[in-house]
């Protein structure tokens, strides 16, 4: 008649012969319930998009969890100006693996800015103490100084080396510094180094003692400040005679 059977059948137990029935298909299948066909056809569709789950899985989570383990394995070897490559669509609601590669990007410009803040701070203080040498060292005082030393006689040899030694210790002293303060002590024993080298300069123009407060050798003063105010008293006096 045109329509799918099942055969069943049966062997008698001690007769040699079947006993057998036909079964329309379609009556096999109304007697499975509703509810395992539904289950059937859910578990069917799950299988077929599986694959697309678990590539959205992929795109959505795994692949920014490599994207980040590959930027910190980057910034582990010192590249610092490594960024996570990233297209977002401008209005898009931002999800929270994309949050947390946006945060890391954003992690190493801050840490970008601080380097580059602390090497613009070392080199204004490297400007700063080249200033500060170069207004310490002056040309003039150094010429002066070797000329003095050119100018001696033969016999005067001894005076010759103890100039040697004063100017040794004043730019040793001079090139030490590294502080925004120095001792008292130091500062006292370089500004008598540096009236030394000035009495040899004028010997017969000038003299000098030092008297200060015993006890105060390890207060903190900024340095080549009294210096300053020696070397100035030195010139006005010799300006004005």
């Amino acid at each position: 008649d045109g329509k799918d059977y099942y055969i069943v059948s049966e062997k008698l137990e001690g007769w040699n012969f079947y006993v057998g029935e036909l079964i329309l298909q379609q009556e096999i299948r109304n007697l499975i319930p509703i509810s395992q066909w539904i289950i059937l056809f859910v578990s069917i569709g799950v299988l077929c998009i599986t694959p697309f789950i678990l590539y959205w899985l992929y795109r959505k989570m795994v692949r920014p969890l490599r994207q980040l383990h590959s930027a910190m394995e980057e910034v582990a070897t010192g590249n610092t100006d490594y960024r996570i490559a990233m297209q977002t669509v401008p209005g898009e609601r931002v999800n929270e693996m994309q949050y947390l590669l946006l945060h890391f990007n954003q992690m190493m410009d801050n840490l970008t800015a601080v380097k580059l803040n602390l090497l613009n701070e070392q080199i204004r203080q490297q400007k700063t103490r080249l200033r500060y040498l170069s207004q310490q060292i002056r040309p003039h005082f150094i010429l002066n100084a070797l000329n003095i030393i050119y100018m001696y006689e033969d016999d005067d040899f001894p005076e010759a080396k103890k100039l040697i030694l004063y100017l040794t210790k004043y730019f040793r002293y001079i090139i030490s510094i590294k502080g925004d303060w120095a001792h008292l002590y130091d500062e006292m024993y370089h500004v008598e180094n540096y009236l030394m080298i000035q009495k040899q300069r004028y010997s017969k123009k000038f003299d000098y003692y030092i008297n200060w407060e015993k006890g105060m050798e390890n207060e903190w003063i900024p340095p080549l400040v009294i210096q300053t105010f020696d070397e100035n008293c030195i010139k006005h006096a010799l300006l004005n005679d």
